[in-house]
């Protein structure tokens, strides 16, 4: 499970090799996860803190497209690419 970004120094943003289903994005934090979709940020399954959620959906608007293409290397089995914060 690749960390692609870290949020406020440990909010982790990750994605794994062998997903399916919609693309998307694992956010952990403080002992919580949650799978994001990455088309519109909203929540699949689980959950974590409010605060860490806005953090993570203003930094994943700017960053969709990373994400996107991170899913597409993930699904090929090739090397992620790690994801700026700003």
């Amino acid at each position: 499970m690749p960390t692609v970004a870290r949020l406020s120094g440990e909010i982790r943003v990750l994605l794994y090799y062998k997903e399916h289903g919609v693309p998307h994005f694992h956010v952990q934090h403080a002992g919580l996860e949650a799978s994001i979709r990455i088309a519109d940020l909203c929540v699949i399954e689980g959950s974590i803190r409010p605060t860490d959620m806005l953090i993570v959906r203003h930094w994943a608007r700017f960053h969709r497209d990373a994400l996107a293409r991170n899913w597409m290397l993930a699904r090929a089995g090739l090397p992620l690419e790690e994801i700026p914060l700003s």
